[in-house]
């Protein structure tokens, strides 16, 4: 079974999330950014699930903690974000510019983020 490492400082949501994607796969759920990133190196999961805005370390600095390591830079991370945009330009332009391979908006539905996952 894969293993997804999910990052995200809201335990209720964290707590729906982990319990969905368990459904599919092994998960691992933290509450920040630096947590996440001693997960993921201990763990070297098939996908990162990172909330953008998290406490100690945000979800863009894991990215970038991640990309610039050659152990972890082929680790595809789905961003999860309130931030809107609008056009599908938009979305290629912000995913190169983060290294983000997938982002959902919030609010979500956990099914949406299922479909993102697979």
């Amino acid at each position: 079974m894969a293993r997804i490492v999910l990052a995200d400082d809201d335990p209720e949501l964290r707590e729906i999330l982990t319990q969905y994607l368990r459904l599919r796969w092994d998960v691992t759920a933290v509450g920040n950014g630096e947590e996440a990133l001693a997960e993921i190196a201990r763990e070297r999961p098939a996908l990162v699930v990172l909330d953008i805005m998290m406490p100690k370390l945000d979800g863009l600095s894991v990215v970038e903690h991640l990309r610039a390591d050659a152990a972890t830079a082929g680790i595809p991370i789905c961003m999860m974000t309130a931030s809107t945009r609008n056009s599908d330009t938009g979305d290629a332009v912000w995913k190169m510019a983060t290294g983000v391979d997938a982002f959902i908006t919030k609010p979500f539905e956990p099914q949406a983020l299922m479909a993102k996952v697979e």
